[in-house]
């Protein structure tokens, strides 16, 4: 018995990036946001997007608030990450910017590319990133096997004159990102916000 309880987790898979950012078309989260703004989003996953130049459909994410969309962002899960490919079909990022990476051991990263606004030519998004299992947590009331992620994010021509943004999240193992505590500063001008999940439907026949 204890032989075969051995074999069994030996056997059993490693969670991987994509299974704590599920993206099954249907699932809608809500989410509550609070400090120095206040209100709710609600996220709903789409249909996966036939888009030109990609290998295969794109699956994405459609944000809504006060009933009206305000915007989709389009996604690439891997097992190793997460990745935003854009918010217009017709001009994806040439680089993939990472929401998270994960490996069963922790996993630190780091990113350098263009910024993600259209009108800021002259500026760069760096981001140091990592990511740790942390067990079981209760979200909305079901023990779920979480994710730690931290990030710090620049935004701007040069150090001095960006917007840093520092976050950290959980997300849950087949429901995605539960809470969200972020600064962001920008000179001595600095924001707090906190996102809580609070509310998840999964798409119909999903299996948690």
């Amino acid at each position: 018995m204890i032989l075969a309880a051995i074999a069994t987790a030996f056997l059993a898979p490693l969670a991987t990036a994509a299974d704590f950012f599920p993206l099954t078309p249907g699932t809608t989260w809500t989410y509550q946001i609070s400090g120095d703004f206040s209100g709710s989003v609600l996220q709903k996953a789409l249909e996966p997007t036939e888009i030109e130049g990609q290998s295969e459909p794109l699956p994405a994410l459609s944000v809504s608030s006060q009933g009206k969309v305000v915007s989709t962002v389009f996604y690439q899960a891997k097992s190793q990450g997460v990745y935003v490919l854009g918010t217009d079909p017709s001009k994806l990022y040439a680089t993939p910017q990472p929401v998270f990476e994960f490996g069963d051991k922790g996993t630190k990263w780091t990113f350098n590319g263009p910024s993600p606004y259209e009108n800021d030519k002259a500026s760069t998004l760096r981001m140091t990133g990592q990511s740790k299992a942390i067990g079981m947590r209760d979200v909305l009331g079901v023990k779920r096997e979480c994710i730690e992620v931290k990030t710090e994010t620049k935004i701007g021509p040069s150090d001095e004159a960006s917007t840093t943004v520092k976050r950290t999240s959980i997300y849950a193992k087949g429901v995605g990102l539960v809470e969200t505590q972020e600064t962001s500063q920008f000179g001595k001008r600095q924001t707090k916000l906190t996102t809580k999940l609070a509310k998840f439907e999964p798409a119909e026949g999903s299996i948690l």
